[in-house]
């Protein structure tokens, strides 16, 4: 009867969380491009949910640290018309992790870590590479 419990508890909690994700995803791009990624382009699917679930991370980092890499002033949001957020907005969000998504966001991935110091802080934002959303 536990293990039974068991098992229903880590389904629904599974479901809970890609409902999430899918969300996140149908937020930025619509309900019918989340459901033409999922039947016709599951590549990209995967790239959009690990984008949501691991694609930025913030490190604090001493000031004289990763000073080779660009300052941010602000956040560019993904959109066409070159809006931004203020670091203090983006930060405000990213420590609402039930609600952050990092598909609003207007950063791509590279084959590498990328990494941006935010301006007044001793943040430092890393954007994931594309390979690490295809690991198992």
């Amino acid at each position: 009867m536990k293990i039974l419990l068991s098992l229903v508890l880590v389904f629904v909690v599974s479901v809970s969380f890609a409902q999430t994700t899918d969300q996140k995803i149908s937020d930025v791009y619509g309900e019918a491009a989340l459901l033409e990624m999922k039947s016709n382009n599951p590549g990209r699917y995967k790239f959009h949910v690990g984008m949501v679930e691991k694609g930025m991370v913030l490190l604090t980092a001493p000031e004289d640290k990763f000073l080779e890499f660009p300052l941010l002033d602000s956040i560019p949001l993904h959109s066409q018309t070159g809006e931004k957020v203020t670091i203090l907005a983006f930060l405000q969000e990213y420590m609402n992790q039930t609600s952050f998504n990092a598909l609003k966001y207007g950063f791509s991935t590279g084959s590498d870590y990328m990494y941006y110091r935010l301006a007044g802080t001793n943040q430092v934002l890393m954007i994931t590479p594309q390979k690490e959303f295809y690991k198992n």
